[in-house]
């Protein structure tokens, strides 16, 4: 028994963009379109258009990851326990505190008052050797 996916602030337009990868909503104004590092997906990023509290990171998140050594990583366990937070939401309440800081108020909040619904779509084998051969002529005439 499969439970169904909320569809936040994309209506019925998702299933056509998980089936198409060319698919785009032509009458949402500021869509982006991303691609991952190694040219496999292409990332459809909407203007989200529900309440934002009813995002999942789950669904609308990306993971960012880095290596920590193991004594580090023990440091950041016992400050989140310590806190009362789970050392997900720990890391990520101290990284954005410090991207306040960097940026200042206004950008961040600039930023952060615009969210994004993404859609990840698996490119085929003729897009991505295109974009491949793109990406390596432009850095072939950057050089």
């Amino acid at each position: 028994m499969s439970k169904e996916k909320p569809k936040m602030g994309f209506g019925e337009e998702l299933e056509e963009i998980q089936a198409n990868p060319e698919a785009t909503l032509e009458d949402v104004t500021d869509q982006q379109v991303e691609y991952t590092r190694n040219l496999m997906y292409k990332i459809i990023l909407t203007p989200h258009t529900g309440d934002v509290k009813k995002r999942f990171r789950k669904e609308h998140g990306r993971l960012a990851s880095v290596p920590l050594y193991y004594e580090e990583e023990k440091v950041l366990k016992e400050a989140a326990g310590f806190v009362g937070e789970s050392l997900n939401d720990f890391i990520r309440d101290v990284v954005l505190k410090e991207a306040k800081r960097v940026l200042g108020v206004e950008k961040y909040n600039a930023t952060l008052g615009k969210p994004f619904n993404q859609t990840k779509v698996k490119l085929s084998a003729e897009e991505h050797a295109k974009l491949s051969e793109q990406h390596k002529a432009e850095r072939e005439k950057n050089r």
